[in-house]
């Protein structure tokens, strides 16, 4: 217990020594419920917002105690001091906060134009650039801030313009650095290694690029993306200038300079040519491939027609009473109503030799082929004993038209044989025409090559 009230006191003095000038901003006390950590993570939201509305130069007093006060509530959070003591010194925080988002409205209020002028020198870069010159315009900043922060406007609205023209100088002095400043650092490079004996007609060019970097930056501050090109045109040239220089120092010769400009002229002449034979041969190929996609797709219609026309043949072998010629997703289905087969029996009737033959030739024309002969019957009877008599009736379809095959034929076929019994009908079995209709053979040919057609 004593080492707590120890540390809750030594809490208190430090929570006095920030807030030493607590007295010129009213104070509004947390309640003493709230979670410290909560709190604590309210002010530092709070604080960051106010660093990104610039108050860090806008309310420089204010600011720094809301920082303090931040700091000093983490600390004795981090000590186990109190809920008291942490409480007090976010409360202090918040009243500091409150002031610095006045005081950074005042300053919104009063002069926008210099708050957009200094976004604009950050966003070139000018700590890095011109840091002299932002921190000179910064501390001016900061000094019409206080008195902001004690509700005087006076020197804000005096100084404004001029404050606005400083921060613009800051950032074209920046863009200026930026654009010309690598490629000046690789000149200054060149010149210790003998550029303005070795190549002066290059240090020249680069001289005279550097100076139109110079005005074109002046009338394009704000186009960022061109700048950033121009830096690297420039860049390049700079790097140039120190190529020229070391291979004509190199060359030892009198004028090494212009034998070595000669042999640049011809490696970019050859990296040109180089260039229009890819593209030649990029056209060429993409030319090529375009023939044979076209090849391709006049085979496939020549392929296509072929086949149409040799269903069209294969249609007019046939009348209307003997068997259907179908088309379905690249099969050829030849449907043979008219066979005639005895009832109960499988045995071919001689009188359709005939039919059966135009068959064979039909299936020859689309050879090589997988052909299917596909019994079928209606629902009369046994569904076992129609299965087998279907199957026993595509059996002798299928070995009638093997036999009219020979050997040397030279288009290869395969043959089989199945019975679907009365699974797949195609008319009603209600009726006697429809029954008829379901008793039938599908011969089934499937081309081993499939006309298609490319889109």
């Amino acid at each position: 217990m004593q080492q707590i009230r120890k540390m809750q006191a030594v809490g208190y003095l430090s929570l006095m020594l920030v807030s030493a000038g607590c007295q010129s901003v009213p104070i509004e006390q947390l309640p003493a419920n709230a979670d410290p950590s909560a709190e604590i993570s309210k002010l530092e939201a709070g604080r960051e917002a106010a660093l990104a509305d610039q108050a860090d130069v806008l309310a420089p007093d204010s600011f720094k105690e809301v920082s303090e006060h931040l700091t000093e509530a983490k600390r004795l959070r981090s000590k186990n001091a109190s809920n008291e003591a942490v409480l007090k010194s976010v409360a202090g925080g918040l009243a500091y906060l409150k002031k610095a988002e006045e005081a950074t409205k005042a300053a919104q209020d009063v002069m926008p134009e210099v708050l957009s002028a200094r976004r604009a020198a950050l966003a070139a870069n000018a700590r890095e650039f011109d840091r002299k010159g932002f921190e000179n315009a910064d501390k001016e900043l900061r000094s019409i801030g206080k008195d902001l922060e004690d509700h005087d406007k006076a020197s804000a609205l005096k100084k404004r313009l001029e404050l606005q023209k400083e921060f613009a100088a800051v950032e074209s002095n920046s863009l200026h650095t930026s654009v010309t400043g690598p490629a000046k650092h690789s000149r200054e490079q060149a010149l210790r290694e003998g550029a303005k004996k070795f190549a002066p007609r290059t240090l020249a060019d680069l001289d005279a690029k550097i100076k139109e970097a110079d005005s074109y930056v002046t009338v394009n501050l704000k186009d960022r993306a061109a700048l950033e090109s121009k830096e690297g045109d420039l860049l390049k040239s700079a790097d140039r200038l120190l190529r020229i220089t070391r291979e004509s120092k190199a060359l030892n010769a009198e004028d090494g300079e212009a034998i070595a400009l000669q042999r640049e002229a011809q490696s970019e002449r050859l990296a040109s040519e180089r260039a229009a034979l890819k593209e030649k041969q990029t056209e060429l190929e993409e030319t090529t491939s375009e023939l044979k996609q076209t090849e391709q797709t006049a085979a496939q219609l020549a392929a296509s027609k072929a086949f149409q026309d040799k269903v069209k043949a294969a249609q007019q072998q046939f009348s209307s009473a003997e068997a259907q010629v179908l088309q379905q997703a690249g099969k050829v289905i030849i449907r043979l109503t008219d066979l005639r087969f005895a009832v109960g029996q499988h045995a071919l009737n001689s009188s359709r030799f005939g039919m059966l033959n135009r068959v064979s030739e039909v299936i020859d024309t689309f050879a090589p082929a997988e052909v299917v002969i596909q019994g079928h019957s209606d629902t009369t009877g046994n569904a076992a004993a129609n299965r087998d008599l279907s199957l026993a009736r595509a059996e002798a379809v299928k070995d009638y038209l093997q036999a009219q095959r020979t050997s040397t034929d030279g288009k290869p076929l395969t043959l089989r044989a199945e019975g679907l019994g009365d699974q797949q009908p195609v008319a009603p079995n209600k009726t006697a025409s429809g029954r008829a209709k379901n008793r039938r053979v599908d011969v089934i040919i499937v081309p081993q090559s499939l006309p298609t057609v490319a889109h």
